[in-house]
């Protein structure tokens, strides 16, 4: 038979694992139970980042909208500018050029009787694209700020 001091450890021993089995199964559950609570919590963000995602392809596809309007409206006041200057030769001379051309006659330099060539391309339109297209970039811009950066 066992003797005394054998009796005691093997009781010690028996506590020891019952309390061992206990912690395993306690830890255990507790591990379930914060799994499924990080589970929880990724469907949730899951949830909330396609939702937001929906909202910024709304805003996307709203601004790409707007700047195709933009892009689209009829010019207010047509620009015309061409960079063939008729003009120069019937136009009076200013003192600082009679002046100029007293010293020096400006070898090689275009003078009002004998003018440089220049084209007749009008780059009115270009001009009007320039300007339409910043507009539209402007607007799509100050909508942005509005939206992402608000008055504090």
């Amino acid at each position: 038979m066992l003797t005394q001091l054998e009796e005691r450890l093997a009781w010690a021993a028996a506590v020891l694992i019952l309390g061992a089995c206990l912690v395993i199964g306690l830890e255990h559950r507790g591990a379930q139970k914060c799994l499924a609570a990080d589970a929880k919590l990724d469907q949730q963000a899951q949830v909330h980042n396609a939702a937001v995602d929906a909202v910024n392809t709304e805003i996307i596809q709203q601004e790409a909208r707007d700047y195709a309007e933009a892009l689209s409206r009829p010019v207010l006041r047509p620009i015309s500018v061409s960079l063939c200057d008729r003009s120069a030769a019937s136009r009076p001379m200013r003192r600082a050029e009679a002046a100029g051309r007293a010293v020096d006659e400006g070898a090689g330099l275009p003078r009002p009787d004998n003018p440089a060539p220049v084209s007749d391309r009008t780059v009115g339109p270009e001009l009007q694209a320039i300007g339409r297209d910043a507009d539209a970039q402007i607007a799509g811009l100050q909508d942005y700020i509005r939206r992402v950066c608000p008055a504090r």
